[in-house]
């Protein structure tokens, strides 16, 4: 090998062991050379070199030092990893429980788009169960549109009615007997003139008759007469909340 300062080849006779007890290293000493004048002190190029004891422990000491940090490393590194399984498996929880939820929300959707189409098809049928109703209530009045009602005379047995009926002309106009000749009505008719006229008397209507089997209902003098047919006419005329129907 060469001198670090003259560059001069030495051989291994010009080396000689190092005096520590554990190191085997050779250690050379260098021949005289101008390093000098590079600022090198020459007093050191003749005299071997020994290896000081203390280095060595300290070399110890750093490998014990790196051998424990070594150790709390691996140490935090197994705690990582298990905290990173346990976060995978909290993890693969919360994929299942997504997928659950998911799963719910999609049985729930059809359920409700289920229900959406039969309340659509309910209605369509209350709609035409009303208006068959109306249909059949108007053809009832129909029927009896030609009959009519004498309210006020006595019922007696074996009664003539040709006989009732000149009795009730005689009567008409006589201030001591009251006699009413109304249109004959269905019970469902009665029952619908019977709510339009305390609703007219509620909402400061002037008017409310019969007609031809059919109930007008008339605010005031000059303002158009409306036709109540069923119940869904008398709640568009005179709303109310809770409203109950007149049949049940």
């Amino acid at each position: 090998m060469k001198c670090e300062g003259c560059s001069t080849v030495i051989n291994d006779s010009n080396g000689f062991q190092c005096c520590h007890l554990q190191c085997n290293k050779n250690i050379f000493r260098f021949s005289k050379c101008d390093v000098k004048e590079e600022g090198f002190d020459t007093k050191y190029l003749d005299t071997p070199y020994s290896h000081n004891y203390t280095s060595g422990t300290s070399a110890v000491s750093e490998v014990s030092e790196l051998t424990s940090e070594i150790r709390l490393l691996t140490q935090e590194i197994l705690s990582l990893k298990d905290k990173l399984e346990s976060a995978t498996t909290s993890l693969d929880k919360c994929h299942k429980r997504l997928d659950e939820l998911a799963e719910t929300i999609t049985k729930s959707e059809t359920r409700i788009n289920k229900l959406e189409k039969s309340e659509r098809m309910v209605n369509s049928m209350l709609l035409t169960i009303n208006k068959l109703q109306t249909e059949i209530d108007t053809q009832a009045q129909n029927n009896v549109r030609n009959e009519i009602e004498i309210i006020g005379v006595p019922e007696v047995r074996n009664e003539s009615l040709m006989h009732i009926v000149m009795s009730a002309a005689k009567k008409i106009g006589d201030a001591n007997k009251s006699v009413f000749i109304n249109e004959r009505l269905t019970n469902h008719t009665r029952l619908l003139f019977r709510e339009s006229r305390t609703r007219s008397k509620e909402h400061g209507f002037t008017y409310c008759w019969i007609k031809n089997g059919f109930i007008y209902v008339r605010q005031q003098d000059g303002s158009p007469a409306q036709c109540i047919r069923n119940q869904d006419d008398l709640l568009r005329i005179f709303p109310i909340n809770n409203e109950l129907s007149i049949d049940s």
